[in-house]
């Protein structure tokens, strides 16, 4: 009898999707913390990994990706120093691979004595298609994608 090789995992975050899921499901966008419905990428792949072990016992974790719209100038500054030293801190986690893409705006509130913009709306544009395209790169490579 031979044995079959072993499963590899590899999960595939749009993060902002997933914070803002988790921020509706568990919590109340609009009284709880900024934090709330943050994820860690390498415990979510190890929680996901392990469940499927269940049914799979071969089943192993060989990278989390992570797809991640950077916030850009018309954001608040704290929010661009908070993305960056987050990001930078998933990069340095074993079998995370972190993806960004510049985020683009647009006037989403109007000052209506000046038509100043006083509200810009982020749009994390591309990130969607970037994620698509790694993820069947990686199904047909049958490979785990740098």
């Amino acid at each position: 009898m031979t044995s079959r090789p072993p499963t590899r995992l590899s999960v595939f975050v749009d993060y902002e999707n997933v914070r803002h899921g988790a921020r509706s499901i568990f919590g109340s966008p609009s009284t709880d913390s900024p934090t709330m419905g943050h994820v860690h990428p390498d415990l979510l792949g190890e929680l996901l990994c392990q469940r499927g072990q269940a049914v799979d016992t071969t089943r192993s974790l060989t990278a989390v990706h992570v797809y991640r719209g950077r916030p850009g100038r018309q954001s608040h500054r704290n929010l661009r120093v908070s993305f960056d030293r987050q990001t930078a801190r998933w990069a340095k986690m074993p079998g995370v691979i972190v993806k960004t893409s510049n985020m683009r705006y647009e006037a989403a509130e109007r000052d209506p004595n000046t038509g100043e913009v006083t509200r810009w709306a982020g749009q994390g544009k591309g990130i969607d298609v970037l994620l698509a395209l790694d993820l069947v790169r990686g199904a047909r490579d049958d490979a785990a994608l740098p």
